[in-house]
């Protein structure tokens, strides 16, 4: 009996704590900062004067907990103690902190993987064998892959640039939490130093909702790093009500790293009821030590004959062959990587219709580089500088997050063999460009214009400008918060010549072509949008909660100018979102909106319910040559 007076007691204050009350001290940690909120103070993390950890309510009830093995563990991972990172300045260039040894020889690179559960990346020597009951289900990171993954080796002269992309590629990997990597000088010589790696691992076995709906639901079961290696594998299951075959399945492999060559093979079949796709390929992506890179795919998607027809121009049958090789040459590594690339792409698109009608009018409604056969050449000459800040609390709430600073202003030459129409040349220019020291937080500026030219007439042709902003966290009575900018314009140069070619406003953050048939369609489009994130301070069983609010407006042409008020609309709507690296939907994004010009197809408010993932901002490193379009 006294053991379950005990166990009664503990539930009672585990729910009292996750709802407190004014009475209690409310001092929580997040980051960098302990914050006091019920007396509005900020005490900084370097303040050796104060005691940092949990409150006297809390440090009284993990004493309580520590009475029985299951209650020790299940406030493990409720809670987590105050461990400040050594370094709590929020903005840095992640290669100042290595540039003291640029230079020096590496030693010895030492490589450390920390659990999932109840470790602190800060602080590895917690080892969470309090939770080792749910660490023993995980497969740990092999060190081979790690090695795999940054960019400098034993023996070798440490460079800063290559040194901080490779934190920032350890954590971009989809089965790595968060990583540091840092320097040890030796005491015996001053031309060599041990370099010290350590990840933390993330949970990689969960699901992902593709798609959920009452008529559809899409969900993959994965493990994206299998025994340790980073290959992953995927099997998908889908049901559908609109057909006499209601469920579908489907599956894929990544193999990592073949042959240690940076190269990864990919391969997926999935019958989606509808109709089936098949495809696979191998990739090496361009990498700071990489000079070489390239990729060869083939993709297969077949309609079934019962399928369902929204879209009449959609090819009963497409496939697509693409190979490409580059080459880049590097000009600087000292402060930031810059270089040039040069690449070459041979991509065929072979869409076929079962009805001759559609061929006979392929001139007429179909867009050349959606569904009309061609063979196309595309070569893409590249001038990029890449470096990363570390930053916290931007989209990932609260973990580390790398963000790209640099430039990339690129141009592409290509020549198109069309079937059924004249050939045609392209061309396009591309610039893109990110910093943080024109103004008070984070910009970026990417713009681009491209176009098809047949008999010294262009056709195809878009131009898109888009500029994001935002804000450095702003701190108030215990709340962190960041604003959000972005102003998106696009425009069609030729609508006229192909009629499938339109802009479609639809809801929150999205412009979409070609699938919001009952909203505003048009062929020139401004859109302005703002967005304000609340990080809540609580941490509670892994999740984290950031509460936002945004507000949409713009105007899209169809016939008459852009800027009247028949063409302006705008909305408004708020949202929560709820992330947890460690669940098998990694964040869940609830909101709900406005739009009252917007038709919604039918609806001008709308709640919706999504598993997201965060919308970072892609470096400034080139990927393959692709045609500049609005998709």
């Amino acid at each position: 009996m006294e053991h379950l007076n005990i166990n009664i007691i503990y539930i009672i204050s585990l729910i009292a704590l996750l709802f407190p009350s004014r009475s209690i001290a409310n001092i929580y940690y997040y980051q960098d900062t302990i914050v006091n909120i019920e007396n509005h103070n900020i005490i900084q993390a370097n303040d050796t004067s104060t005691v940092i950890g949990l409150p006297k309510e809390y440090q009284a009830l993990k004493k309580q907990s520590s009475k029985n093995k299951w209650t020790k563990r299940l406030f493990s991972l409720l809670f987590h103690e105050a461990r400040p990172p050594e370094d709590i300045e929020e903005k840095r260039n992640i290669a100042d902190e290595f540039k003291p040894f640029e230079g020096k020889i590496i030693r010895n690179i030492n490589i450390s993987v920390l659990s999932p559960f109840g470790t602190n990346i800060n602080h590895p020597e917690e080892d969470g064998a309090d939770l080792n009951f749910l660490n023993n289900l995980h497969a740990s990171t092999r060190e081979s892959t790690i090695k795999s993954l940054i960019q400098f080796r034993e023996d070798q002269p440490l460079r800063a640039s290559i040194a901080a992309s490779s934190e920032a590629e350890l954590r971009n990997a989809g089965y790595i939490y968060d990583a540091r990597i840092s320097v040890d000088p030796l005491e015996q010589t001053t031309d060599s130093v041990d370099i010290n790696v350590v990840v933390r691992d993330k949970w990689t076995i969960g699901l992902n909702l593709h798609s959920l709906s009452a008529k559809k639901v899409d969900i993959e079961v994965f493990d994206r790093n299998i025994l340790g290696t980073g290959s992953r594998i995927g099997l998908d299951f889908i049901y559908s009500n609109r057909y006499d075959r209601k469920f579908g399945i489907g599956g894929s492999y990544t193999y990592e790293n073949v042959a240690r060559k940076n190269i990864n093979l990919i391969g997926s079949y999935t019958d989606k009821i509808k109709e089936y796709e098949l495809y696979f390929g191998a990739v090496r992506e361009l990498q700071p030590k990489l000079d070489y890179f390239g990729e060869i795919s083939y993709r297969k998607n077949v309609l079934r004959p019962d399928r369902i027809d929204w879209d009449s121009i959609t090819p009963d049958i497409n496939e697509t062959f693409s190979v490409t090789a580059g080459r880049a040459f590097t000009l600087s590594d000292d402060d930031a990587i810059r270089r040039i690339v040069i690449s070459l792409r041979y991509k065929m698109k072979s869409p076929r219709y079962k009805e001759s009608v559609y061929n006979e009018h392929i001139k007429d409604i179909l867009v050349p580089y959606k569904y009309t056969k061609n063979q196309m050449l595309l070569m893409q000459l590249s001038l990029f500088q890449n470096s990363y800040m570390r930053e916290y609390m931007v989209y990932n709430f609260g973990n580390t997050e790398d963000i790209a600073q640099g430039y990339n202003i690129s141009t592409q030459f290509g020549y198109s063999r069309f079937s059924g129409m004249d050939n045609a040349f392209y061309t396009s220019l591309s610039a893109s460009y990110g910093s943080n020291e024109i103004l008070n937080g984070n910009i970026y500026l990417t713009s681009a214009i491209s176009s098809f030219f047949a008999k010294k007439k262009p056709f195809g042709g878009v131009f898109k400008f888009n500029s994001r902003y935002f804000s450095p966290l702003f701190k108030f009575s215990g709340l962190r918060f960041r604003q959000f900018f972005s102003l998106d314009y696009s425009k069609l140069l030729h609508p006229d010549r192909y009629l499938g070619d339109r802009i479609y406003m639809g809801e929150h953050t999205t412009l979409k072509m070609r699938d919001w048939r009952y909203d505003k369609k048009g062929t020139e489009f401004l859109l302005f949008k703002s967005e304000t994130d609340i990080f809540s301070n609580y941490e509670i069983a892994g999740f984290r909660f950031l509460f936002y609010s945004f507000f949409d407006m713009g105007w899209i042409k169809q016939d008459k100018k852009l800027f009247q008020n028949d063409n302006f609309n705008y909305g408004i709507g708020v949202g929560l979102r709820l992330r947890n690296n460690f669940i098998v939907f990694n964040t869940i994004d609830l909101k709900i909106g406005f739009y009252p010009k917007l038709d919604q197809g039918g609806f001008n408010s709308f709640f919706k319910a999504t598993s997201s993932t965060p919308d970072m901002y892609p470096n400034f490193t080139p990927g393959i040559p692709e045609e500049i379009v609005l998709e």
